[in-house]
Parts: C-alpha cells; structure tokens; sequence
C-alpha cells in the first residue's frame, strides 16, 4: 500500500494514505472527545463549541435566540458561530456542528451524522414598488412580462422563467427586491423581516415551490462531548416547539 505517489517535483497523498489519515483523525479524536467526556463526567458542559452555519440561515432570529438560550443554559461554555457559504468540512476544520439546508439529500459519509429538524419554506415576493408600477401577475405565465431575481445555485431550476437577476446568497437576492428590482424566490425566514416592514409582499400565494430541509450535521463518534450534545438536543427542542 503506497501512502505517497512521488512525481520529479514534489510528493503527494494517494488515495490510500487520505483514507488512512481520515480514519486516525477520526479516532484521535474519539479518543479526545472521551478524554473530555470523563474529565466532564460530573461537570456541566464546557469549553469551547464551534459551530456553522449559512449567512441567511446564521442571521436569522431563530439561530440567535437559539444560542442566547445556549449561552444561558450551558454559561461555560464558549460558542464560536461561523457564518460562510462554503460547505465547511467538520472534521478537516475541526467543527463541531454544521447547519445545513438543502434541497437534495445530503451526501451520505461514515464520519457524519446529518438529522432533519425541519423544512425550510419558499415563496414569490416583491417590493409594493415595484408591484405599483409593474402589476401584479396573477399566474406564473404573467411572470414573462416581468423582471425576476432568483438564488442562481438553489432555484433557478425551479423557477418557471429564465431569471434577469442571480445571487449566490438570499440576503443580496432580498435586497435587490426590496429595492425593486423585480420579483423572486425568498426562503420565508429570510422574507417575513421585510414583509414586517412593509418592504415586500406575497405575490402567487398559489404557487408553490418544494421546501428544502434544514438539517443539524455533527462528527460520528460514540462518546459526544457533552458541550455538543446538549447544543444539538436544544436545537432539536427548539425545532419540534416551532412546528
């Protein structure tokens, strides 16, 4: 088994040597985290608890009133949110919880435990605006007559016209319609600030676009550290509460 395939430059990790070393990473940690385990055995959670999250997910009003009920419940402990469109690897970036939303079932990996704890809502928005000086389409055929801004890597498939606007976040999308550029495709966590304002409203209420799911992923291992289990039993908690 050869760990390094050599070129005349320079050495690089061959397929078995990466497969190797996940797996030691992987049980050096187990073996830190019952380490922590025993020394926490008979203490409350504590340390430090790294944690990631989307940038629309991450400054939403759930995921902060979440960790404020954290930080009360478990004050030894040291949070450290994250918040990045990159697809964050845990165990390489030694992460302790990712949240993830997606439309697809996540990739399944040996070292990952992913749990559903719930569907994240879409619908069509626009600015009132916009809507004043445009009209309101009243199916998703007006919807060519009009200028569209959507995520370019969730729902340009699901979106029934070829958009004039993409983003790679919903935060830029929500500005662009705030500021009337047109109409498009809002998660309803990152739409209802707005629509409280009075900035955007509800346009085809008839049409639905298929939910994606949010999801809680953290590091297989069978001793959990008690700082991440109980962050993940809270999330959970606070998850059902709101269903």
């Amino acid at each position: 088994m050869a760990l390094l395939s050599r070129s005349s430059r320079s050495f690089e990790i061959s397929d078995d040597g990466r497969t190797l070393y996940d797996r030691c990473v992987a049980a050096l940690r187990d073996i830190a985290d019952v380490e922590r385990d025993l020394a926490d055995s008979d203490r409350s959670p504590r340390g430090r608890l790294r944690v990631t999250a989307s940038i629309d997910f991450g400054s939403t009003t759930w995921v902060a009133e979440l960790l404020a009920a954290y930080a009360e419940r478990c004050p030894e402990v040291r949070v450290d949110l994250q918040i990045t469109n990159r697809v964050v690897d845990l165990l390489e970036e030694d992460v302790d919880i990712g949240f993830r939303t997606h439309a697809r079932p996540l990739p399944s990996r040996d070292d990952l435990v992913a749990r559903a704890i719930g569907q994240v809502r879409l619908g069509a928005w626009a600015s009132p605006a916009y809507l004043a000086g445009h009209g309101e389409p009243s199916d998703v055929e007006d919807l060519r007559g009009h200028r569209t801004v959507v995520h370019g890597r969730n729902d340009v498939g699901a979106w029934p016209v070829a958009p004039s606007l993409t983003a790679d976040d919903y935060q830029p999308v929500a500005a662009m319609l705030v500021a009337g550029a047109g109409i498009g495709v809002l998660p309803e966590f990152v739409a209802t600030p707005h629509v409280a304002q009075g900035k955007l409203v509800r346009v085809l209420p008839g049409w639905t676009v298929p939910p994606a799911t949010l999801s809680v992923v953290w590091l297989r291992s069978r001793h959990l550290a008690p700082r991440v289990r109980s962050f993940i039993d809270l999330a959970v908690a606070r998850a059902d509460a709101g269903r």
